[in-house]
């Protein structure tokens, strides 16, 4: 598939990795200029009904959640070599090899990594939509630190082809939830309990269970004792180790029951590691569970509670045990009393000291007011800088692609009600609309109502052009390049073609007479004699001997002969634009030309795309014509014709 373009659009540039289902390959999507993640289903999998059939529903629904953490479905493709989906392309590697590389993560980054997935599902899970595949193969972490969650929707495929579920038992059963089979596409909780898996592997390194098969390690999840993360690392904190232990519980209802909840707790943890905050809390009492559900290091010992083995002398050389309160005292006996004397007035000076550094603060000096948090979410974002800018707060907004109207804040880092400083900074996402937009229909609006109508939808307006015409209105549209009700990218151009009014000099030829003739009732054609009129509003125009000789071109070096007329006629017909074998389905730069009896004119310059019906009007003098059509610069169409003889629904050539 290297260097081939699928479907016209997608020119495939190299294949960067390959799965159990799927061969993924960095693609560039020619219409936007943007590169993509083509997963084309292999070979093996194509034949089979049920698995393409779930894969193509899960993928439609995955296509609507748009989110910073949420690696975004594009479309379902039909290609010649099979179905296959366009997604947004994330740069970096997969967590499992950064796990492989550097576990255990430190604290920070596990947390960090586990907040960023989390916040990816509160998102689906409000959308009602599960993942019901979360493992550190399907999260993408950037150079940058930035955290993505692919394959949304692939497990609607899984779940519906037993094939499938086979083939992927092996990668999903060590973060399978233990009340789920593989027929399930997944459930909230089932999210949960993986997310903890995950945080799991990244503290320790290793996999919560392991075993020969995956039948053996469901098993595990179903009856084996939860293992605590503190038993392979003993730096992980109470708080965590909570975390872990609540998300794997056996049973749906003993764990987070939201994914709210649970990023509220991980938003804790890493507020008091940034702040130096105690982390001796837990979200469960991991003293009373039962000891049989979970496996916790062993407690360190007190002096109250140890007994040496009365059975087990102390061998020659080995250390007798000596309770904490007896070293202490034993290291208290060495310490002179003058050390004694300095340490005690040591800290009385250090107690004056405090105290009186709290007296003087309390009486000089007033501590920073802060302001309450206002409710920016859903609130637009101009509302929000005007409130911000009040209370002296710094509002950093950030604009993103969303189904949320345009200009509204769907996400803040500070919940409403949060005590801020002023001067802090608080950053929020807001709306700058929906990434596709249908085109309005801006044909017959004046210039300036036009490129509102375009700004109000989220288009911008491209080249601007005019050309003459005696239909329509001076400086109204005539036509636009893209039509009515397509569906767009956000900030597409659009380029559009104005009146310039009627074609000037027609308005004051002499006659053959040399007398004004009388114009039509619009003043911009002027009337046919009856001997002249011709067929499809063709007329004859006079002048003197020498005005007509010179119209012809023909006029003798005697100046002798009789005066010659021209006859000149309307070319009135909608030229339908068609693809070529080379061309693409567009858009084109489009121009048409005419040549007559006078010369080479230029109809229209204009961008178009394929099935565009564009109505060409223009006057013309003699009796044939020869019509040249180009796309970008390249000659599709040469034909010399005689409009007369042809019927207003005829017209048949490139592009008609």
């Amino acid at each position: 598939m290297i260097n081939q373009v699928i479907n016209q659009r997608f020119e495939v540039l190299e294949k960067s990795s390959e799965s159990t289902l799927f061969a993924v390959y960095r693609a560039r999507d020619k219409s936007t200029n943007r590169v993509v993640a083509l997963k084309a289903v292999k070979k093996a999998w194509q034949d089979d009904a049920a698995f393409i059939a779930g894969l193509k529903s899960g993928a439609s629904q995955a296509s609507a959640l748009k989110h910073p953490n949420i690696c975004q479905q594009l479309e379902w493709l039909e290609t010649p070599l099979g179905p296959a989906l366009a997604s947004e392309f994330v740069r970096g590697i997969d967590l499992k090899e950064r796990i492989r590389r550097i576990a255990p993560f430190t604290l920070a980054a596990a947390v960090d990594v586990a907040a960023a997935l989390v916040e990816a599902l509160q998102f689906a899970h409000g959308l009602k939509m599960v993942h019901g595949d979360i493992r550190p193969q399907n999260v993408i972490v950037s150079p940058e630190g930035a955290v993505k969650l692919l394959d949304f929707g692939i497990s609607s495929g899984v779940s519906a082809s037993p094939a499938a579920q086979a083939a992927m038992l092996a990668r999903s059963a060590p973060y399978h939830a233990p009340e789920l089979s593989t027929t399930i596409p997944g459930t909230v909780a089932g999210d949960i309990y993986a997310v903890g898996a995950v945080l799991y592997e990244m503290l320790t390194g290793a996999v919560v269970y392991s075993g020969e098969t995956p039948a053996a390690i469901a098993d595990l999840h179903a009856f084996a004792p939860i293992p605590s993360p503190r038993a392979l690392n003993q730096g992980v904190p109470l708080s965590i180790e909570g975390i872990v232990v609540k998300c794997l519980q056996k049973r749906p209802d003993q764990r987070y029951l939201s994914a709210a909840q649970l990023l509220t707790d991980l938003r804790a943890v890493r507020d008091a590691l940034r702040f130096g905050k105690p982390l001796s809390w837990s979200p469960i009492d991991l003293e009373k569970l039962p000891p049989e559900t979970v496996t916790r290091p062993a407690p360190a010992v007190s002096s109250a509670s140890y007994q040496r083995p009365q059975d087990e002398p102390p061998a020659d050389g080995e250390r007798v045990y000596m309770s904490p309160t007896n070293r202490l005292r034993a290291r208290e006996e060495r310490v002179s009393n003058l050390i004694k004397g300095a340490i005690g007035f040591m800290s009385a000076a250090l107690f004056v000291v405090l105290v009186g550094y709290y007296v003087v603060y309390s009486r000089y000096f007033v501590p920073p007011r802060t302001e309450t948090v206002p409710s920016f979410v859903g609130m637009d974002i101009t509302q929000a800088q005007a409130i911000s800018s009040a209370k002296k707060i710094r509002l950093l907004a950030h604009g993103s692609y969303s189904d949320q109207a345009k200009g509204i804040i769907f996400k803040s880092d500070q919940d409403m009600g949060a005590a801020v400083h002023p001067g802090q900074y608080i950053n929020v996402w807001y709306s700058k609309g929906p990434m596709y937009v249908s085109v309005p229909n801006v044909k017959g609006m004046d210039r300036d109502t036009a490129k509102k109508t375009l700004d109000s939808v989220g288009l911008t307006v491209g080249k601007v052009q005019p050309q003459y015409s005696s239909t329509v209105p001076i400086d109204n549209i005539i036509s636009q390049s893209v039509d009515s009700n397509k569906r767009v990218l956000h900030d597409t151009p659009i380029n559009l073609i104005y009146s310039d009014g009627p074609t000037p000099g027609f308005e004051n030829q002499p006659t053959a007479t040399g007398s004004t003739p009388n114009t039509s009732a619009s003043g911009s054609q002027p009337s046919a004699s009856p001997s002249s009129a011709g067929t499809n509003g063709s007329q004859t125009t006079g002048g003197n001997a020498a005005a007509a000789a010179g119209a012809a071109g023909s006029s003798p070096a005697g100046g002798n002969s009789a005066p010659t007329t021209q006859s000149t006629h309307t070319f009135n017909f909608p030229i339908t634009l068609r693809k070529t074998t080379t061309s693409g389905s567009g858009p084109w730069d489009v121009r048409i030309t005419y040549t007559d009896t006078t010369g080479e004119h230029e109809v229209m310059d204009a961008q178009q795309s394929d099935g565009d019906k564009v109505p060409v009007s223009f006057q013309y003098t003699g009796k044939t014509i020869e019509l040249k059509i180009y796309y970008n610069g390249v000659k599709v169409y040469d034909k010399t014709l005689d409009p007369q003889s042809l019927k207003s629904s005829a017209g048949k050539g490139q592009g008609q």
